[in-house]
């Protein structure tokens, strides 16, 4: 739990830090459970608009299910390519 919440505090910090350009990097999860292990791994794209509600996050989920998250201030997408099939969630307030 530690780890992941480092992560995420590093990603935020990252995210602030990058105001003229966008971001990318490959990512990979690990956790152990009851002896269960969980992986999931993929992708990470944010595209920096010139205003901050311009700002899109995706999330290219490789495995263990291949997945595409993409977040904006109006609206969450989830494509599942092999399937072909997509949900989209309208935001009623912002993400910030």
């Amino acid at each position: 739990m530690k780890k992941i919440i480092l992560a995420f505090f590093i990603f935020t910090v990252s995210c602030h830090t990058v105001h003229a350009g966008n971001l990318a990097f490959n990512f990979y999860k690990e956790s152990y459970e009851s002896g269960q292990v969980d992986k999931t791994g993929g992708f990470l794209y944010m595209k920096v608009g010139t205003q901050p509600q311009e700002t899109v996050f995706y999330f290219h989920i490789t495995f263990p299910v291949n997945q595409i998250l993409e977040f904006t201030k109006k609206e969450t997408q989830i494509y599942y390519p092999d399937e072909k099939k997509a949900i989209i969630m309208l935001n009623k307030e912002a993400i910030s």
